[in-house]
């Protein structure tokens, strides 16, 4: 299974950037682990829809540069492990 990306790439709408991207739906991986390339490229997502996505793991550098996350969807994973510590922001 591949734990981490070594790259991701695409081709963005208009002139957009990585930094534009605020939301991110994944169909399928072959990766256990969440992995930490997508927050590492991607520093603005506010919503992650990664549904059925057979993770075992999630850790937290998965998700450390995920500042601005708001919404975390891992519906229909295989979690089994979690090495991640959630916000104490208060909501609104």
């Amino acid at each position: 299974a591949i734990d981490n990306f070594a790259y991701i790439s695409g081709t963005h709408v208009g002139g957009k950037t990585a930094t534009d991207v605020t939301y991110l739906f994944g169909k399928s991986s072959t990766s256990d682990i969440f992995p930490r390339k997508i927050c590492d490229t991607f520093t603005h997502l506010k919503t992650i829809d990664f549904q059925a996505w057979k993770l075992k793991k999630l850790t937290g550098a998965s998700f450390e540069k995920c500042t601005e996350l708001e919404h975390l969807n891992l519906a229909s994973n295989w979690i089994s492990e979690m090495q991640i510590q959630l916000s104490s922001r208060q909501l609104p």
